[in-house]
């Protein structure tokens, strides 16, 4: 591969794997949306378009747990959890602030995590199932997944 391929590879790789920061969730939506608004999806067949999709394909697959069968859900739900109260205790042995999510003191994390699939993770597939028409279909049984699963966490109480 030539020097300026490889370059180009790797912003674009380094691009993708940025866009999982959940600082970024926001913008990411807003964007997906602001193109259906106008009435757009988005053209695979342009670069720009591809890259951007790529992001949020990427960004999708880092928050898919929802959208899995609950066997498998339910696991990494308290796999997260476990690595978020993890640092919460280590934030307060090292005396500083507890960020609230990760205080295994508040809360047991779950109503959390299902507030966290109803507002974040259900709008970003949603949108990106109107904005490219293509995988439709694929997200349609993501989504009904993850509603499968907040129904259940709503049935256990939480």
């Amino acid at each position: 591969m030539a020097p300026e391929d490889q370059v180009r590879h790797r912003d674009l790789l380094q691009s993708q794997v940025l866009h999982t920061d959940m600082t970024l969730h926001g913008g990411i939506v807003a964007c997906l949306q602001e193109r259906l608004d106008a009435g757009k999806t988005f053209d695979l067949c342009n670069a720009e378009d591809r890259s951007f999709i790529l992001q949020v394909f990427l960004h999708t697959a880092d928050l898919c747990n929802p959208c899995k069968e609950w066997c498998i859900h339910v696991q990494w739900t308290h796999a997260i959890l476990a690595e978020f109260f993890s640092q919460g205790d280590l934030e307060r042995s090292l005396n500083l602030g507890v960020t609230p999510m990760f205080d295994r003191e508040l809360s047991c994390g779950r109503s959390q995590q299902k507030g966290f699939f109803v507002g974040f993770v259900r709008p970003l597939f949603v949108a990106l199932q109107h904005a490219v028409p293509e995988v439709s279909q694929r997200l349609e049984g993501c989504i009904v997944e993850l509603d499968r699963n907040v129904a259940t966490w709503t049935e256990l109480g939480f």
